[in-house]
């Protein structure tokens, strides 16, 4: 019972590490990378040292893969109080959807 999760880099820094809870999968050191998960909810991030992105709640479905962009956190002013400069979005950008994006993603106990 697992399901594909991939992410889309964008300008994120290739050292980033995508995190599922507090276990590391690995560095986004490819443009696109993906993973094997468990199908489930999951918390994910990004960690570069102390530096994390805003955690995003992720439910994958079994056989299925979620594309997740990493994207800038627009009108940010405290970083380390409001989760971090960049952070995981089933968009691209704010306007086009992801083709394949499968998931139900929470930031914060909000629906996108």
């Amino acid at each position: 019972m697992t399901a594909t999760l991939r992410i889309h880099r964008g300008t994120a820094s290739p050292e980033r590490v995508l995190m599922v809870g507090d276990v590391p999968l690995g560095p986004l050191d490819a443009d696109v990378t993906q993973w094997q998960v468990p199908a489930g909810k999951h918390i994910i991030g990004l960690h570069l040292g102390y530096y994390h992105s805003v955690e995003t709640v992720v439910t994958c479905r079994e056989g299925t893969v979620t594309d997740l962009f990493v994207v800038d956190n627009p009108g940010i002013f405290f970083p380390c109080i409001q989760g971090g400069m960049i952070r995981l979005s089933p968009h691209q950008d704010m306007s086009a959807r992801a083709s394949s994006a499968t998931a139900e993603v929470w930031r914060h106990g909000a629906e996108i």
